[in-house]
């Protein structure tokens, strides 16, 4: 079975989550999949077919190693440093299109 989504808010505020892997064949990251996530530091972007990134990284300030496609890497970053109320909530990254 692969994973292809991560729901909205499904990680939320986790606060032992310290390393993630998205693995090849996820195709979308719904809105705050991540957020809150203050402990997370590694992620790894094994998956090549992202699709849609919703704002999934907010308040993830401590996210220092990422692996993977570069435009997913920005997005993370960019979104990791970011106040969740200075975005707009149901903003889409479009990843395949390489509009951020």
């Amino acid at each position: 079975m692969t994973l292809t989504h991560i729901m909205r808010e499904a990680f939320m505020d986790c606060g032992l989550l310290e390393r993630i892997v998205l693995p090849e064949g996820l195709r979308v990251v719904h809105d705050r999949a991540f957020y809150g996530c203050r402990k997370l530091r590694y992620v790894d972007v094994q998956s090549r077919s992202i699709d849609y990134m919703g704002v999934s990284w907010h308040l993830c300030e401590k996210i220092e190693v990422v692996h993977g496609d570069d435009i997913v890497i920005e997005c993370i970053m960019s979104q990791s440093r970011l106040h969740w109320d200075s975005i707009h909530v149901g903003k889409v990254i479009k990843l395949n299109s390489l509009s951020i």
